[in-house]
């Protein structure tokens, strides 16, 4: 009946189920059936959204967190560069910076603007 509500309600009772509420089998039982549901959208249609369902993903991000400094240097791109010469650690930076300033609800033209030079050379 309301497909975008019913994912942000599945995001919450997933992060419930994983915070202990059930066992470790309906747990895991309960984030594939989030998989499942969030793969029937395009990432577009779940940002335009007015459910706060990448808010919620937000406010959990520290239970995805690297495990470990193998983890972190991977998952993180700490310390690589390529043949694109990107500086992965300073894009990364500017993309968390860029990320707080959104969540904080700034206008366009408030707070920080450098965001977007980060790749220029």
């Amino acid at each position: 009946e309301c497909p975008l509500g019913t994912l942000y309600f599945l995001v919450l009772y997933t992060y419930e189920m994983m915070g202990g509420m059930g066992s470790r089998d309906q747990a895991v039982i309960q984030a594939e059936m989030l998989v499942t549901h969030m793969r029937k959208f395009p990432f577009f249609i779940i940002a335009a959204a007015r459910w706060p369902t990448y808010e919620a993903l937000h406010h959990f991000t520290p239970l995805h967190a690297p495990q470990n400094p193998t983890a972190a240097k991977t998952t993180l791109c700490e310390g690589v560069r390529g043949a694109s010469a990107i500086d992965w650690d300073a894009l990364l930076q500017a993309a968390r910076a860029w990320s707080a300033q959104q969540l904080q609800g700034l206008e366009p033209g408030e707070g920080r603007t450098d965001h977007g030079t980060v790749l220029k050379a």
